[in-house]
């Protein structure tokens, strides 16, 4: 019985350590399922934050590449400036340096004898001879004028083709649908009712036949080549964009009431869209409470932007030619560049006449002169100066020198209206976030602003975190091909493909210069009678909402395609379902782009979503108790709409969306 006994006992014994063999088994596994589990993140978090800082890098990059021939643009456009006012100081006897006989009419005493009377044969010859000369500066005016729009044309261009490369050299792969954006800009190109449309834009500039020049370039940067889609046949695909950018391209929508509706303001705003899908009440607290019976939107018409700037739409310099007049109006009122230019008493302005004292083109009976009783022609100062007929006058109360000086009306390329001051409060709000002040002369919005954004998938081996709809596979593309399961194969390589997150970057970069003048006075490029002048020196990434940079964005199909095909269906529909039925007959291929939009517009139109963004702006936020204990409200939401809470101590600032 004792050995009975202890045979038992022994055999418990075994059983037991076996038991505890397997729970040290099962432990194991666990801690080895978390190893390979924690590997695997770490593994995804590393090609996330990777694939970031290629991305960033890449779009960094092609934004300073792109604002460096920005910079070299502008310089050459002024260098330019400085040969045109070469010529207006070794021709001009105004400033003194240019007296060559040659280059302008005698003084009236000089045509007259010592008893006053005038030799009009010997003015007719002078005149014709400086008409003549008038018309060689305005030759060489003409050319200068080119050269400074083929600047403006190919400068950015150049720029742009040296951007793609410099991301390519980072690191990103061509992009579709940047590529996309940029065939649609080249095809409104090639129409004739668009750009090749005389009555819309110009096809001479400056006698520069621009148009084939500027297509032959993007065309030559884009990179096309044939591609066999089995949706769609053969078509092109661009493969030379790999970092898209923003295109100031003419067909932007215009939309304008009658009467005036503040509500189609909505329609191109695409931040309201946006809050729209995020429920983001504070963005949509003005709106909630209109009227939105009916076709809300009302009657609008729907025009298309035609204002063409004369220069690449792609990374534009912004500026424009203009007649010398508007350069010297500008000039006189700045009060430090009229101190450069004036060192009399007299007021710079009034250094220059209205008109000349002679008609440009004359002879002896367009002088109309008055004559004694003798029929002899008496002095200068009665002669007639109005080039046409009409009630003619014998002296131009406006001239004040009574010379015919050589030089026309020039042209000169100056900054546009986009090149503005920091305001003070822009300034102020900035300095928060900078790590230094704005340097003097540098705090102003450029017109050239070189901005560049890309986007890449990061493979990850923990699932989906962010797929792209995508119409179909590649191996979808093979079906029926006999390829003995290699298209089953490639779909389901894909499909493991599309377990990824999309990473997205964006940059921004501009030339920076700036003037010192002689009284030591800085300033800005364009604060000399806005002249462009070779003063740009360097280039800097700045923080994207600094300045916003104007255009389509060429990786934004969606938004693209919704304001310039279903805004003008809306405009021309009484309901949203009406709007979708027509884009559903006209645009069946690009349903997928508007539907974003168009489910937003259709959550406004709902009553029940608009009340229950009223009811949230209208609910407690702070409170506070009376003398009797009471709960009084202090604050709603609607009242901390501009409020950004930040740090574990809270507290309010404001700030950008968006620094870089």
């Amino acid at each position: 019985m004792q050995g009975t006994r202890n045979n038992g006992f022994e055999a418990k014994k075994r059983l037991s350590r076996g038991a505890e063999s397997g729970q040290v088994l099962v432990l194991s596994l666990v801690a080895m399922i978390l190893i390979v589990i924690a590997i695997v993140l770490l593994f995804d978090i590393q090609n996330v934050i990777r694939g970031k800082v290629k991305v960033q890098n890449a779009v960094d990059a092609a934004a300073l590449t792109g604002a460096e021939w920005q910079k070299e643009t502008l310089n050459l456009i002024g260098d330019l400036n400085l040969v045109r006012a070469t010529g207006v100081l070794i021709s001009d006897p105004f400033f003194g340096i240019g007296m060559d006989p040659y280059t302008q009419v005698p003084p009236p005493e000089a045509l007259t004898d010592q008893n006053g009377y005038f030799d009009v044969q010997r003015l007719v010859q002078e005149l014709i001879r400086v008409d003549k000369e008038k018309h060689r500066v305005s030759v060489v005016d003409k050319l200068v004028s080119q050269l400074q729009t083929r600047v403006a044309f190919a400068g950015p261009l150049i720029g742009f083709g040296a951007a793609q490369q410099a991301a390519k050299k980072n690191g990103l792969n061509y992009n579709e649908r940047a590529g996309q954006m940029f065939m649609e800009h080249l095809g409104l190109l090639y129409r004739g009712d668009v750009y090749g449309n005389e009555a819309i834009i110009p096809q001479l500039l400056y006698d520069y036949s621009w148009r084939g020049p500027y297509v032959s370039m993007i065309q030559a940067i884009m990179d096309m080549r044939a591609y066999e889609d089995p949706y769609e046949g053969l078509t092109n695909r661009a493969y030379g964009i790999a970092a898209g950018s923003r295109v100031e391209f003419i067909g932007a929508p215009s939309l304008s009431g009658d009467p005036p509706n503040e509500m189609i303001s909505i329609l191109s705003n695409k931040h309201i869209y946006e809050a729209i899908h995020g429920n983001n009440w504070c963005e949509l607290k003005e709106l909630l409470d209109k009227d939105f019976a009916g076709n809300w939107w009302g009657n609008f018409k729907c025009d298309f932007e035609e204002n063409f700037s004369g220069q690449s739409e792609i990374l534009s310099v912004h500026c424009e030619i203009r007649n010398d007049r508007d350069v010297y109006d500008s000039a006189y009122e700045k009060e430090a560049v009229q101190a450069l230019l004036d060192s009399s008493e007299t007021p710079f302005s009034e250094k220059f006449d209205s008109e000349d004292p002679y008609p440009y083109s004359v002879t002896v009976e367009d002088l109309g002169t008055r004559t004694d009783e003798a029929g002899r022609i008496i002095s200068m100062r009665y002669l007639n100066v109005t080039p046409t007929g009409g009630d003619r006058g014998f002296y131009n109360s406006s001239d004040r020198d009574f010379r015919y000086n050589l030089l026309p009306l020039l042209n000169w390329a100056v900054f546009d209206d986009s090149w503005v001051p920091y305001s003070d409060e822009t300034v102020n709000e900035w300095r928060r976030y900078l790590r230094s002040s704005f340097k003097e002369g540098v705090d102003y919005y450029s017109g050239a602003l070189s901005y560049f954004e890309a986007e890449q998938d990061a493979a990850l081996m923990t699932g989906k975190m962010g797929q792209k709809n995508k119409r179909r596979t590649m191996g979808s593309a093979l079906n029926g091909m006999r390829d003995h399961g290699g298209a089953a194969r490639m779909s389901n390589a894909q499909n493991q493909m599309d377990h990824a997150v999309e990473i997205r970057a964006n940059a921004q970069a501009k030339p920076i210069g700036r003037i010192a003048a002689d009284n030591g006075e800085i300033l800005r490029p364009f604060e000399a009678g806005r002249m462009i002048l070779p003063v740009f020196e360097k280039t800097a990434l700045i923080p994207i909402a600094l300045e916003d940079a104007p255009g389509f964005s060429s990786l934004d199909l969606d938004w693209f395609y919704f304001l310039t095909e279903y805004i003008p269906l809306l405009s021309e529909s009484l309901s949203l379902d009406e709007t979708w039925k027509k884009a559903s007959e006209r645009y069946p291929n690009h349903l997928s782009y508007f539907s974003y939009y168009h489910n937003a517009l259709k959550m406004l139109d709902n009553e029940d979503f608009r009340q229950r963004g009223i009811d949230w702006l209208e609910s407690p936020a702070t409170w506070a108790y009376d003398n009797s204990g009471n709960r009084v409200v202090t604050s709603r939401n609607k009242d901390h709409c501009e409020d950004w809470v930040s740090g574990s101590s809270g507290g309010t600032r404001y700030g950008p969306a968006s620094l870089h």
